[in-house]
């Protein structure tokens, strides 16, 4: 296209006034224009469509869900161009096994505690479908989970407005988990000790029958 838009400027405004172009030349030059400007609309127009799929598969697959102890990150792969069947990378780990996360050149990287791992996934997006509880992911699919591997650390292509913003929310989350569970291990430990110096009974209805001090008389 922009060989022919360097003739046709030639032909216009270099070549001097007066001088015949024999019309051959005139004919190609068009007829290449016109085949460009015929290119340039098909891309642009099948380009947008791809984009606009490809934005659109984004928004469906591609997530962070936070939960209170799972972090779950879905990110979407590619479609299949025959079948049209969808997948996606998914990786489900302990939101507190989270020891790091790096945004640089595009991407976020997710580093695990040592000897802590993640469940990687890739597979159709409709094999992955999940619904979450408080304390766990359960994908529709039982079988599922035993396809994933383990993976201490992973990336993403950042396809997020704020990631800085998700990381805080991640660490936030993880510290207040963390944070509850010290103090349910600390109130099990107080109760532990006070049932420890309570005063045992031999036998049961001496655990019911009221003390009665030295010299009351009934």
């Amino acid at each position: 296209m922009f060989i022919f838009a360097a003739f046709l400027i030639t032909l216009l405004f270099v070549i001097p006034e007066g001088v015949e172009v024999p019309r051959f030349v005139n004919r190609l030059i068009l007829s290449g224009l016109s085949i460009s400007l015929l290119y340039a609309f098909i891309v642009c127009t099948f380009g947008g469509k791809i984009i606009d799929r490809l934005s659109h598969m984004h928004k469906s697959h591609s997530f962070i869900q936070i939960n209170e102890k799972s972090l779950v990150v879905s990110e979407y792969s590619h479609s299949g161009f025959f079948s049209g069947k969808i997948y996606k990378k998914l990786w489900i780990c302990d939101i507190r096994d989270i020891d790091d996360i790096i945004i640089k050149n595009n991407v976020i990287i997710f580093k695990l505690k040592s000897n802590k791992v993640a469940r990687f996934y890739k597979e159709q997006a409709a094999d992955l479908a999940f619904h979450s509880t408080d304390n766990e992911i359960i994908f529709d699919d039982f079988t599922a989970e035993n396809r994933g591997i383990s993976v201490g650390r992973f990336a993403v292509t950042d396809n997020f407005a704020l990631p800085l913003r998700i990381a805080q929310r991640i660490f936030l989350v993880a510290g207040n988990v963390r944070e509850r569970e010290a103090r349910r291990a600390r109130f099990r430990d107080e109760m532990l000790e006070r049932a420890a110096k309570a005063k045992r009974y031999t036998r049961l209805r001496d655990r019911w029958r009221p003390e009665v001090k030295r010299g009351a008389r009934w």
